[in-house]
């Protein structure tokens, strides 16, 4: 899962443009994730010049530990 922080960013688009498949797009000002597109998120999340996302745990079903 994709945290993302959209007050931090710059919006300079390199994840946009890092990604391959669509995971990533920009439209009205915002920037949209997809996560069910094959992307290589580690890089694309390691692009980011100001750390405005990361990487974060799965959702978990109720009862999961």
């Amino acid at each position: 899962m994709i945290i993302y922080d959209e007050n931090i960013c710059v919006k300079c688009l390199a994840c946009v443009s890092e990604s391959e498949f669509g995971g990533v797009t920009y439209k009205r000002g915002r920037i949209f994730f997809d996560e069910t597109r094959p992307e290589d998120w580690e890089n694309i999340i390691s692009i980011c010049p100001v750390a405005a996302m990361k990487k974060g745990q799965e959702k978990r079903e109720m009862g999961e530990v």
